[in-house]
């Protein structure tokens, strides 16, 4: 069963500060989430319901074979798929896995190594094959000489032996790219993407048209990002933050002092809606308990404060609401459940001003470091498929 924990935090006066958010909804049912979120579909128009889950399939026998069951925006199930091909013609519980990948409106099932079915939100069955959904595009990542590249021209100077392919809702290719990142890209709604190849940093269209190939680094890319309004994009290496404008063609760079640039590596990057300001988050070698360091600068490139000191647990998790960067860190709780090890507990939030105030918010709870975030304005949305938890936070204002 698909399992997902939703965190709302609606952030207030931020100065230094500890508090304990209390949970406004919980439940254990992905129905009564689903129900929760479509009544307040209002408020939180960029937290999406659970839409496709694993769940099990009894036959007369009493013996049990593993489905995918797709909901409704509101939490009925309206179409369950059960794969013949898992059930077991002996005396066991079957075993096989499988798993789902949920991104926009797509959905893709995996039932088999290598491979799985692509579905739209609605259950709809597209296409069988080896991809996975992002920003409501396909993705396949292609070795060897298996590439279309040379078909499209738009794609010239693809490696033939390495390269990713978009593709559309019918699984055909419409355009390939050197081999990119997508996991850890970011867009700029449904217009353009930026992501780090092996190259360097590209930008593309929907169509896996290049619009930009990063000139700054290259190949020493190290992570990068672009801003909502499709404007700013920032690549970030372990020595500097680079800043082009898409629209004037303006680069801007930033170097670290030499000295402590070889001892830092690159691990998130925010950017704030317009583009304006850069949040930068890097790890200062392993051990010690102020191992990251938090960068801020405009988009001119020039610096907005000191850097600061962060304990290692905001490593994954940063966000801009306004001009406060939010990091949140999981927590370190260990629990064997099915013999598996999952980290659960309370999570903490950390807000950061520009002035150098600090807010902590503790969420009392059920957290993982397998969750995902999600941001709409001041809020924060958590999804996790490995617990069985559903919540509600709000921060009580000032």
């Amino acid at each position: 069963m698909r399992q997902i924990l939703l965190l709302v935090v609606v952030l207030s006066s931020l100065a230094t500060a500890s508090d304990t958010i209390k949970p406004l909804f919980e439940t254990s049912s992905v129905r009564e989430y689903d129900r929760w979120l479509w009544q307040h579909r209002s408020e939180y128009t960029r937290f999406r319901p659970v839409r496709v889950r694993v769940g099990e399939e009894c036959s007369g026998s009493g013996w049990t074979r593993l489905a995918a069951a797709f909901l409704t925006d509101s939490g009925t199930e309206f179409v369950r798929h059960v794969y013949p091909d898992s059930w077991q013609g002996i005396r066991i519980q079957q075993v096989s896995n499988i798993n789902v990948t949920e991104a926009g409106d797509y959905s893709i099932v995996y039932r088999r190594v290598g491979g799985g079915t692509a579905y739209d939100r609605y259950g709809r069955k597209l296409f069988d094959g080896a991809v996975y959904p992002r920003f409501n595009l396909w993705f396949r990542d292609i070795s060897g000489k298996d590439t279309i590249a040379h078909r499209h021209p738009w794609s010239e100077g693809v490696s033939e032996s390495d390269s990713t392919q978009l593709l559309n809702d019918e699984g055909e290719v419409v355009g390939a790219l050197p081999r990119v990142s997508a996991w850890t890209a970011t867009a700029s709604g449904d217009t353009l993407v930026a992501a780090v190849s092996r190259s360097g940093v590209l930008v593309f269209d929907r169509r896996a048209r290049i619009r930009w190939r990063d000139s700054l680094f290259g190949a020493a890319s190290r992570i990068a990002a672009i801003s909502q309004d499709g404007r700013t994009v920032a690549v970030v290496t372990r020595d500097s933050v680079g800043l082009h404008d898409l629209v004037t063609g303006e680069n801007k760079v930033l170097g670290f002092d030499a000295a402590m640039a070889s001892s830092v590596r690159a691990r998130s990057i925010a950017l704030s809606a317009d583009g304006g300001l850069v949040a930068v988050l890097y790890r200062v070698g392993e051990s010690a308990p102020d191992s990251l360091l938090l960068r801020v600068l405009t988009r001119d490139a020039k610096k907005v404060a000191p850097p600061r000191s962060l304990v290692s647990d905001y490593i994954d998790n940063m966000f801009w609401m306004g001009d406060t960067v939010v990091l949140v860190a999981s927590p370190g709780v260990t629990e064997n459940k099915g013999g598996k090890m999952y980290q659960i507990g309370s999570c903490a939030a950390l807000a950061v001003t520009l002035n150098g105030d600090t807010r902590t918010l503790t969420v009392p709870g059920r957290f993982g470091r397998l969750g995902v975030w999600y941001q709409q304005g001041r809020c924060l949305a958590y999804v996790d498929t490995q617990m069985s938890d559903y919540a509600v936070f709000r921060v009580p204002m000032d």
